[in-house]
C-alpha cells in the first residue's frame, strides 16, 4: 500500500503533462551594447553558409511548471545576406572612412581595389596617373604598338609600356589629328587601328580609323593625382566582399558595425534583413524527484520503499518558438531493489503557456490615453475606439447635468420665467365649499332611489314595498364627513410634495 501511495504522490507533485509552446524573440540584439552580464546574449558568432552570413545570439528560455523550472539555451539565428555587409561597408566608408580604415579587415578591402586615404586621412580616394595631362590606363611590359591593346586602354588614353630598358607612352588618336588637336607633343603616328574585336570602331563622320602613336618618356613624367570616389567606384567592393571566407566576413562585419557612427543600429538592421531561425538542444534533462516510505514485511518488520521520477524535455523548434514534450520515467524500489518502472509522455498538440499568452495580449493592446476631462477643455482620447466613444458620451452627459444644476448662473432666468400677471394670486376669489362639494365631487344621483315594490302570488296576492330612505339619510349625514376627510388628505399630500412639513 505504501508503495502505491508513494507513486501517486510522485505523479501529483510532478510537472503537468502537456505539450507546451514557448515564444522566443528571434531578433535578440547583438553587438557592443549587449552581453551575458545583462542577460540578453552571450555574444554573437557569425558563420557563412552558402551565400549567407548567420548572426547567432544565445538566450535562456524556461520550461516546466511554476514550482521547478529548467533552463534551456536557444540560439536565434538571423540570416543576413553578404550583400548587406557590403552595403553597410560602403555606407560607412562614405561617412567614417578614417575610423573604419584602422581595421585590418577593412584596410585589406581598401588595398584590394587600389584605393588610398586622402592627405588629411578623412576620406578614401583613388589614384589617377597621367602623362602630359592625359589619364594613364595602366603600365606593364609588352609591345610598343598601341593597336595591339584593347581600345579601352589606349584610345585617347596612355599606357606606359617598358621593353628592353626603354619606357614609352603609347596611345591611339583619330587619324589626321595633330598635337594641337589633342595629340600630346612628341608622338609619331604609326598605323591605323582596325581590330574591332579589341573595341576599335569606325569613325563614321570622318571615315578614318584611329591611329596609334608612341613617345619615349621617363618614369618621372608619370604624375599621380588623388581623386574622390564615386558610387560607381564603391560598387567595386561588392564582388570582392562576396568572394571572401566566413572568418574574414566575421571580422569585416564586426569592424564595419563597431566602427560606424551608430554601432547598435548597424547590428539591428543587419539582423532584421531576413527571417530568423531558432535552434537549440534536442532534449534537456529536467528535475528529478525522490520520495520514500515504509511497508510491512511478512515477518512483521518495517521495510523501506522509494520512488524516483526523472523528467526529460524533448524540444522541437520553429522560426520564433519552440515546443517541448515532457517524458517522465517513474521507478519504484523496495529495500533497495527495483520493483517497477513506468514511463509517461505528453506528446500532442502544443498549448500556449497562460502567462506568456497574457503577456502577449497585454503587448498587443494599444496604449490608452485621455485628456481634457474639464467641461471647458476639448476631450482628447486614443487607444480603444469603444472606450473613447463611451468616454465622450459620459463627458457630454456630465457637463450637461452640471450646466443645468448651476442655479446661481440661471437664477435670473428662473425668476423671470415665473413672474408676471399670470403668476399673481387673486385674493378676491372665494370658493363656496357646499357648492364645490355638491357640484364637483358627486358621482351618484342627489335624490334617494324610489321604493322597490313586489306582489306575492299566494296568500291573497298582497303587495309589499322596500324603501331606501333610512340608508339615504345615513349617507347624507356621513357624506360631508367623508368629503372633508378626503379634502384634508389631499391638502396634506400636495403640501408635502411642495416641501411642507
Amino acid at each position: 500500500m505504501g508503495r502505491y501511495l508513494a507513486l501517486l504522490l510522485a505523479l501529483i507533485v510532478g510537472p503537468a503533462f502537456a505539450t507546451e509552446r514557448v515564444k522566443v524573440d528571434p531578433f535578440i540584439k547583438a553587438g557592443p551594447g549587449y552581453s551575458a552580464a545583462n542577460g540578453s546574449i552571450t555574444g554573437y558568432v557569425p558563420s557563412k553558409s552558402n551565400a549567407d552570413l548567420l548572426l547567432e545570439a544565445e538566450r535562456k528560455g524556461w520550461m516546466g511548471g511554476s514550482a521547478a523550472k529548467t533552463p534551456v539555451t536557444v540560439k536565434p539565428k538571423v540570416t543576413v545576406p553578404v550583400s548587406g555587409i557590403g552595403s553597410k561597408l560602403k555606407a560607412g566608408l562614405k561617412t567614417n572612412a578614417g575610423q573604419l580604415a584602422m581595421s585590418a579587415a577593412i584596410s585589406g578591402a581598401i588595398a584590394a581595389v587600389g584605393w588610398v586615404m586622402s592627405d588629411d586621412n578623412t576620406k578614401l580616394q583613388k589614384k589617377q596617373e597621367s602623362v602630359d595631362g592625359i589619364p594613364v590606363s595602366g603600365s606593364g611590359t609588352g609591345s610598343f604598338d598601341a593597336c595591339s591593346y584593347p581600345a579601352a586602354e589606349v584610345l585617347n588614353k596612355i599606357k606606359v609600356v617598358t621593353a628592353n630598358g626603354v619606357t614609352r607612352a603609347i596611345g591611339a588618336w583619330p587619324s589626321g589629328a595633330k598635337p594641337g588637336d589633342g595629340i600630346p607633343s612628341g608622338y609619331t603616328l604609326v598605323n591605323n587601328c582596325t581590330n574591332t574585336k579589341l573595341g576599335y570602331d569606325w569613325n563614321k563622320t570622318t571615315g578614318y580609323w584611329p591611329s596609334s602613336a608612341t613617345r619615349t618618356i621617363s618614369i618621372d613624367e608619370v604624375q599621380s593625382v588623388k581623386m574622390d570616389l564615386t558610387d560607381s567606384d564603391l560598387n567595386q567592393l561588392d564582388p570582392w566582399v562576396s568572394a571572401q571566407t566566413a572568418p574574414f566576413l566575421r571580422d569585416l562585419l564586426k569592424a564595419t558595425c563597431e566602427g560606424s557612427l551608430a554601432p547598435q543600429a548597424c547590428y539591428d538592421d543587419l539582423q532584421k534583413q531576413s527571417k530568423a531561425i531558432i535552434t537549440g538542444p534536442a532534449s534537456v534533462q529536467g528535475p528529478k524527484q525522490t520520495t520514500t516510505g515504509t511497508y510491512n514485511r511478512p515477518d512483521g518488520t518495517l521495510g523501506n520503499t522509494s520512488t524516483t521520477s526523472n523528467t526529460t524535455y524533448n524540444i522541437r523548434y520553429g522560426d520564433s518558438y519552440f515546443d517541448y514534450d515532457t517524458v517522465t520515467t517513474t521507478t519504484t524500489y523496495q529495500d533497495g531493489q527495483k520493483t517497477g518502472e513506468q514511463t509517461t509522455s505528453d506528446e500532442g498538440n502544443p498549448q500556449e503557456k497562460p502567462d506568456e499568452e497574457k503577456d502577449k495580449e497585454d503587448e498587443e493592446k494599444p496604449e490608452r490615453l485621455a485628456s481634457g476631462e474639464p467641461c471647458d477643455v476639448p476631450l482628447s482620447c486614443s487607444g480603444d475606439a469603444i472606450d473613447c466613444a463611451v468616454l465622450t458620451q459620459e463627458k457630454a452627459l456630465r457637463c450637461a447635468y452640471e450646466k443645468q444644476s448651476d442655479y446661481e448662473k440661471h437664477e435670473a432666468d428662473i425668476k423671470a420665467a415665473v413672474t408676471g400677471a399670470k403668476f399673481e394670486m387673486d385674493d378676491s376669489t372665494e370658493i363656496q365649499i357646499p357648492s364645490f362639494i355638491n357640484q364637483g365631487t358627486r358621482f351618484l344621483p342627489a335624490s334617494c332611489p324610489a321604493d322597490k315594490t313586489f306582489t306575492l302570488r299566494t296568500n291573497g296576492g298582497r303587495t309589499f314595498a322596500v324603501t331606501y330612505e333610512p340608508l339615504c339619510a345615513a349617507a347624507t349625514d356621513l357624506g360631508y364627513l367623508i368629503v372633508i376627510a378626503v379634502g384634508a388628505f389631499c391638502v396634506l399630500y400636495v403640501g408635502r410634495s411642495l416641501g411642507g412639513e
